[in-house]
């Protein structure tokens, strides 16, 4: 197994992601089975928004103006209207954007103003601020509107001659099922009328994902969350949509690293979490790894620069690894995006078909 190469070079063209394509469909038809539409959320992986394109009718979630270079002119698109100005709405009216998800009242009040005058027919979503419990995403969104400042707006949203469709939005960024309580939550802060006057309710991204330190299988507990949204959709009349990114992406994509060194206890590979693993430190993910078996001896998994901080895996269980050898991460590429630290070369991504 593996062979004595010198430190800092490597037997294969490595580290690379590799993403299936037909994987990306098939997540993707998993999600769609949950929900009236799904619209995939571009900024995980853009690779990913290519294939989806090319072959499904996914709408993508975007949240900046030059994104959409990513998106063609006959994809639905959803936007998330952060720090807008009312000449930004316009250009996105006029490249075809026709729904604007609002997470604050500043930006609210320009919407309103903006949709005074001749924007056509538009939709909008309101996101509701809500509180998370996790240690792992904090105790407080950031963003989103009060249910008050909701409850308020939306009867005013709903007489206005532009808007076509009214709605509200929320998100549970968390791998914590416990979270997903979003039919209880909706139906406690929605008052009567505004339960009434929407016609769709967007329930974001953030369906969990299996890693090594995210162990169970939460699908089940997912799809019965679904059911009971679902339910409640349909008995207000509205439709049930999705952002999900992390769910589509990460299965089916691997990233291969070959080992570049191997001394004591640690395992050195020649991809980083700076250029490969971002995720990591955001969301404390831990990649499951291929070869890792019960039989192995616990490993730490460093990456390839001089930061104490490059660490990929803690106690990762290896059977004799040498240099040379293939590290394979699996759920690798949602927001596997690089930095510019120590001036690493971001991977390449080959797309499987």
């Amino acid at each position: 197994m593996g062979v004595d190469i010198p430190h800092g070079t490597t037997t294969m063209n490595t580290p690379v992601f590799e993403i299936s394509a037909q994987g990306v469909v098939d997540q993707y038809e998993y999600t769609q089975e949950l929900v009236d539409h799904v619209y995939f959320s571009a900024k995980t992986n853009y690779d990913v928004v290519s294939i989806l394109q090319d072959r499904t009718d996914a709408g993508f979630s975007i949240h900046f103006e030059h994104a959409l270079e990513h998106t063609r002119r006959d994809d639905t698109v959803i936007f998330h209207a952060n720090s807008v100005t009312p000449d930004q709405l316009s250009r996105l009216r006029s490249d075809g954007i026709d729904t604007f998800v609002v997470d604050n009242p500043a930006d609210l009040n320009i919407l309103e103003s903006w949709l005074n005058g001749d924007v056509g027919p538009v939709t909008v979503l309101l996101r509701l601020q809500r509180r998370e419990n996790t240690v792992e995403t904090g105790k407080h969104y950031a963003y989103g509107l009060s249910s008050t400042v909701v409850n308020n707006a939306v009867p005013r949203l709903a007489d206005q001659e532009a808007v076509r469709n009214i709605g509200v939005h929320v998100h549970r960024k968390t791998q914590n099922v416990a979270e997903w309580r979003l039919r209880d939550e909706l139906d406690d802060v929605l008052d009567d009328e505004t339960k009434h006057a929407i016609d769709v309710v967007n329930a974001g991204g953030g369906i969990p994902v299996q890693y090594h330190n995210y162990q169970r299988d939460v699908k089940p507990a997912i799809e019965q969350r679904f059911k009971e949204l679902r339910e409640w959709t349909d008995t207000i009349q509205a439709d049930l949509i999705i952002e999900p990114g992390r769910i589509i992406s990460g299965p089916p994509g691997r990233l291969k690293t070959t080992i570049t060194n191997v001394y004591d206890d640690t395992v050195v590979i020649d991809a980083s979490v700076y250029n490969a693993a971002m995720d990591t430190f955001v969301t404390n993910t831990r990649l499951p790894i291929m070869e890792e078996t019960e039989s192995g001896d616990p490993y730490t998994v460093k990456g390839c620069t001089p930061d104490s901080l490059d660490i990929l895996r803690y106690k990762a269980r290896l059977n004799n690894p040498e240099r040379g050898d293939t590290l394979t991460f699996d759920n690798a590429t949602a927001y596997n995006y690089s930095s510019d630290f120590c001036d690493l070369p971001e991977p390449r991504t080959n797309i499987i078909e």
